[in-house]
């Protein structure tokens, strides 16, 4: 999430809407990402961004910096336009992302912009509720994390729009780690992290061995290496893996939640 500096508006209008989404759109397809939700208010937006290979920080610096070259440019101004530091949080619950979508999704009923969330146009509720064309939004990623006895595209926007169960995007307390931004300075590094753990030769960690016992001591080299403050990206390209294959091995982790909460 990114807000305007000073609480000004970021979408003064829908080309300015028009335009962020297209960027996004066309960055998709220049640096490999997914955005599994979004909604575009007045002076903030929401985005559930799934990372690849390529960092959060790249992508939204990317994505910020060619909305404001257009934006002062059509207003003849200068100047910054969002705060300095956007708000992100690791999401490795799928509970949480069921919540998050449908958090995101209510932000305009929420503000009084809308009704109901499908009569904003500027989020991917009607995608979800297939009412518009597959475009921004890559939905599969969520329906394909839902169990079958949870919303589908047909009875989605009932769901979506059901009760207020309290969901805060910014839990103050939780077992995942906060940031996806970028490496901390004052963490110990993955190497010394490693032989912390395990003191032997460390390198079919780094193969492509499927042991099963590899497979574990990967399991909790990334736990540790996550909960030290470690990103995703940094862990996969240390393991020479995908940012994916380490979400998948955090799943499998029993403090990691793999079924979606029935109250949600």
């Amino acid at each position: 999430m990114a807000r305007g500096v000073d609480g000004r508006d970021v979408f003064i209008n829908d080309v300015d809407r028009r335009d962020f989404l297209a960027i996004a759109l066309r960055l998709k397809t220049e640096t490999p990402y997914s955005i599994l939700a979004y909604c575009l208010m007045g002076n903030h937006f929401h985005f559930a961004i799934r990372v690849e290979s390529t960092p959060l920080s790249k992508i939204m610096h990317r994505l910020l910096t060619t909305y404001v070259l257009g934006f002062n440019a059509r207003r003849e101004r200068e100047g910054h336009l969002f705060q300095a530091r956007y708000k992100s949080f690791l999401c490795l619950d799928d509970a949480y992302l069921i919540s998050l979508v449908r958090y995101i999704h209510m932000n305009p009923v929420r503000a009084g912009l809308a009704p109901r969330p499908g009569d904003w146009p500027w989020s991917s509720h009607r995608q979800y509720a297939g009412k518009a064309a597959a475009a921004i939004a890559d939905t599969r990623i969520f329906f394909d994390v839902v169990s079958p006895r949870e919303p589908n595209v047909r009875d989605y926007e009932r769901w979506s729009t059901g009760a207020d169960d309290g969901f805060k995007p910014w839990p103050e307390t939780a077992a995942s780690p906060p940031l996806l931004r970028a490496e901390p300075d004052n963490v110990k590094p993955l190497d010394e992290l490693v032989s912390s753990l395990f003191p032997d030769d460390a390198s079919e960690l780094k193969s492509d061995s499927r042991q099963r016992v590899v497979t574990q001591k990967r399991r909790l080299i990334a736990e540790a290496a996550v909960r030290n403050g470690h990103s995703l990206v940094a862990v996969a390209g240390w393991m020479n893996r995908t940012p994916q294959a380490i979400h998948r091995l955090l799943r499998r982790n029993k403090l990691i939640k793999l079924k979606p909460d029935p109250s949600v």
